[in-house]
């Protein structure tokens, strides 16, 4: 075939019109217009330079005036799990995105992959030595651009792959094939098939997992902030980018988990949330005055639902200013009193602040034009004007060095104002209600002079692009790091002001973002595939590094039902972040509003949460050790089962020892749910499931009821016996533990507590935590072993979490005769029950508190006699 410009192909593969995919013949037919001289090969990596091969007929001569004439490549071997390829412009500096990456030392190591490298014209391979599959491959006879505001690259391989990633949106978890923009926007939930360029949200994660027919994984990651495009095909994944450069890392697998992990280690595990904000919240933007909140948290006392944060939309603000309380509707000295009651109550008081500074004669606004921290228009340099809720409104410059400092110098004085315990930042993408500058057309910087723009024009309902930051950085380059930016500067309040764990929930996140804030999934709709989609969003979301993440349950926009609501609990009651909200307009959603049947459900489903907390604690603790994923699809735990990768949202994994299946379905009472091959005990009756060889059974799932949630043998998980009466997590910890011992078929069973003291933010670099290990192993016939071992022990606490009250064993084949638990050498007899109410296989074994402290962080060992 006919070698065609740059120009013309984009025209044909890449278009706004209802099909945008890219014509996979033609991808493959093009050539990469460069010549790679002067490589130089070492065990760290390969470092080469390409330049322009002026006689190329790909580019259109009215293109090659904006290409890159000479670049320097730059391959390191950073561990023996990933590969980073930089390829920049040898003559200018470029923009590259900052604070992202964590520092890595680099070490010997046996690489994972081999690394090839083309010269004439430049092609890289890199092929994991596992299996010898080629899991990159920028082909020599690809599509390959890098223009000024035009660079594209593809991974074209030779076997079809299925793709995760690419956010943020409402979409499959696997992507359809087709295109994917990432652009922070203010868009309220669009579902993205792949066809629909304007289908972007709030965030930017230009990361992804590939699935290939072995079901084995690979990862890529490009570090760039400027609009772009991601690219699904059957067996390509490719990114084109307005400007930047190309920092894109590698990741070998071979499993969904590895990949996380890997990905994680570039961007940084995220940080310990706080222990409080596990627990249950509720907000409305509505509760327009003091007495409307304070009559919500009353009834929440009255009615015995456990709550732990009461939020305030902008209805507390006067006339929508940051920082401010009105003083009509919220009385300050009556506000305080209220706080302070609140706290006495273990709660927590969460209000919003708008990325958006009214542009309004007080305080803040004043302080920030005096000391020039804005975002200049590109007209004259005065500050760039949007419009949010306030009215006009002007917006924070972040890369201005004193920015930060003012941002905590404001939270400082609006904490003594409303002592808080967290902040919710909305509209930081930063969203702006018009295009552009107030008062002005954008016109320098736009969709009919950019030779390529991912979706409508990126000044839609944001600052003009052409606006300028400190140091003459361009809003066109850094749009999409607004939230994060923001998000760095309030976790600084909490840490180096409150000394604190930051409590920080945002809606524009980056890679990176976990690291120092939460996220929720934005404003979402009262429908029941929103529902739905929820579970994607936060699987997503994990992936990305933040496990802390939520969706508004029962629905933001419009009125939810009963059923939908009651639904929605029980599954929202299990997300990382538990927040029932919805907006004015709406009717109302709290857990009393359909009356007692959603009531009641409502209370089972947040203290199966509490029941839960202490193993939930230590799963998301393990988020920000180690990687791990806590909210997750099943196939994450089990990577070669084919039938997990379907119907992904009718089960996932909490953890590593609870699978849940949800009902998702209007008017459904009953499903016929996949089980993993393993054994699986119903979590709360301790039944274990009887498999046939299609490992489906049908689950009732009662309304007004429990979720659907078992027990992988194998497992030990601690549960807290003060759930049933508790009415916040801070009382949780003053509760006696129950484990529960799962056994697998070799009769073993094993499982892990973190405790600490749950808000400190230095506990895990400094070690500030206690680390038990349970181990229950089948000795003989007449003797079982439990193992309690502490693998850290620098937290300790003579009142919390006193005592282990019980054991409850699942698939045990008869009650031991005796059980003695040796502590300090000392032995302390349990006692057995033969309850009526357990079913066969269950055993329960009752540890007395009067012979003895047989605290959970304590090593001991127990000893069970048949």
């Amino acid at each position: 075939m006919a070698k065609i410009s740059n120009w013309l192909i984009f025209l044909i593969l890449i278009s706004t019109s209802t099909q945008t995919y890219i014509n996979e013949d033609i991808l493959k037919e093009c050539q990469v217009p460069y010549t790679v001289k002067n490589i130089t090969r070492t065990s760290q990596g390969i470092v080469a330079y390409a330049s322009f091969n002026p006689s190329s007929k790909l580019i259109s001569d009215q293109n090659k005036s904006h290409t890159i004439q000479k670049l320097t490549i730059n391959i390191t071997y950073e561990t023996s799990e990933r590969v980073r390829i930089q390829i920049k412009d040898t003559e200018h500096s470029r923009w590259e995105v900052p604070k992202v990456v964590v520092p890595y030392n680099q070490t010997t190591f046996e690489p994972k992959y081999d690394v090839m490298i083309d010269e004439d014209p430049l092609g890289i391979l890199i092929i994991r030595k596992s299996d010898g599959k080629v899991i990159f491959n920028l082909d020599p006879n690809s599509l390959f651009s890098y223009n000024d505001q035009d660079i594209a690259f593809f991974n074209i391989l030779d076997y079809d792959i299925k793709i995760m990633g690419f956010g943020e949106r409402v979409s499959n978890l696997t992507l359809n094939r087709g295109e994917y923009t990432m652009w922070s926007r203010d868009r309220c939930s669009p579902i993205d098939d792949g066809n629909n360029p304007n289908g972007n949200m709030y965030s930017v994660h230009p990361f992804y997992v590939a699935i290939d027919e072995d079901f084995k994984c690979f990862g890529g990651f490009l570090l760039n902030s400027n609009a772009m495009t991601g690219f699904v095909g059957n067996s390509y994944v490719g990114y084109r980018t307005t400007g930047g450069i190309i920092d894109f890392y590698v990741f070998v697998g071979p499993t969904a988990a590895d990949v996380v992990r890997q990905y994680q280690e570039v961007i940084g595990f995220p940080a310990l949330a706080p222990y409080w904000s596990l627990g249950w919240h509720q907000s409305h933007w509505g509760y327009n005055n003091l007495t409307i909140i304070e009559k919500i948290v009353d009834l929440y006392m009255r009615y015995k639902l456990p709550l732990d944060s009461i939020w305030n939309d902008i209805d507390y603000m006067t006339k929508f200013e940051d920082f401010t309380l009105d003083p009509d509707r919220y009385p300050h000295e009556e506000f305080l009193a209220w706080i302070d009651h609140l706290h006495s109550l273990h709660k927590h008081y969460v209000p919003i602040i708008d990325a958006g500074i009214a542009k309004q004669n007080y305080s803040a606004y004043n302080e920030m034009i005096q000391k020039e921290l804005y975002i200049k228009d590109p007209y004259n340099s005065n500050p760039a004007d949007g419009v949010v809720w306030p009215g006009d409104a002007v917006f924070l410059d972040w890369f201005h060095p004193n920015t930060s400092d003012f941002w905590v110098d404001q939270l400082i004085g609006f904490y003594n104002l409303t002592e808080f315990s967290g902040i919710w930042i909305d509209m930081n993408e930063a969203s702006n209600f018009i295009n552009g500058d107030f008062g002005h057309p954008a016109t320098i910087i736009n969709s009919t002079t950019m030779p390529y723009t991912p979706g409508e024009d990126i000044n839609t309902n944001s600052l003009d692009v052409a606006s300028i930051h400190y140091g003459g950085i361009l809003e066109y380059n850094v749009h999409s790091l607004y939230g994060f930016m923001e998000t760095i500067a309030t976790n600084r309040f909490f840490t180096e002001n409150l000394n604190k764990r930051a409590f920080v929930l945002t809606r524009s996140s980056f890679p990176g973002h976990g690291r120092f804030g939460s996220k929720w999934t934005g404003d979402n709709y009262a429908k029941w595939e929103y529902m739905r989609y929820s579970i994607i969003g936060i699987f997503n979301f994990g992936m990305f590094g933040i496990p802390h993440v939520g969706a508004d349950i029962c629905g933001f926009i419009g009125d939810t039902t009963e059923e939908l609501c009651t639904r929605w609990m029980q599954l929202g009651s299990l997300y990382p972040f538990a927040r029932n909200h919805n907006d004015n307009q709406a009717l109302p959603q709290e857990p009393w509003a359909f009356g007692t049947n959603m009531l009641e459900t409502s209370n089972m489903a947040i203290r199966n949460r509490y029941f839960l907390m202490l193993y939930i604690y230590t799963e998301m603790f393990f988020t920000s050790f180690s990687g791990e994923m806590f909210f997750k699809p099943t196939f994450f735990s089990y990577p070669y089962d084919r039938i997990l990768y379907e119907n992904v949202i009718n089960h996932f994994m909490l953890g590593k020892s609870l699978i849940v299946h949800p009902c998702l379905w209007k008017g459904v009472s009953r499903a016929d749910s996949y089980f993993p091959g393993d054994i699986w005990y119903n979590f709360y009756s301790g039944a274990r499931i009887k498999l046939d060889k299609t490992y489906v059974i049908s689950l009732e799932m009662p309304l007004h009821g429990l979720i659907n949630i078992h027990v992988r043998g194998g497992s030990i998980i601690p549960l807290l016996d003060s759930a049933d009466t508790a009415l916040s997590v801070e009382e949780l910890r003053n509760s006696n533990i129950t484990l529960l011992v799962a056994l697998n078929s070799n009769l073993e069973a094993a499982g892990r507590a973190v405790f600490d003291d749950g808000i400190s933010s230095g506990t895990i670099n400094e070690g500030n935590y206690t680390r038990m290990d349970y181990h229950w192993r089948f000795m003989n016939y007449s003797t079982d072993i439990l193992d309690i071992q502490p693998i850290n022990s620098k937290y300790e606490s003579e009142n919390e979490f006193p005592h282990i009250s019980n054991i409850k064993i699942y698939g045990c084949s008869s009650l031991p005769k005796q059980v003695e638990i040796l502590i300090d050498n000392r032995v302390i007899q349990g006692s057995i029950i033969n309850d009526p109410g357990l079913i066969p296989d269950v055993c329960k074994i009752e540890i007395s508190n009067s012979n003895g402290n047989f605290s959970p962080n304590r090593p001991s060992q127990v000893i069970f006699r048949y």
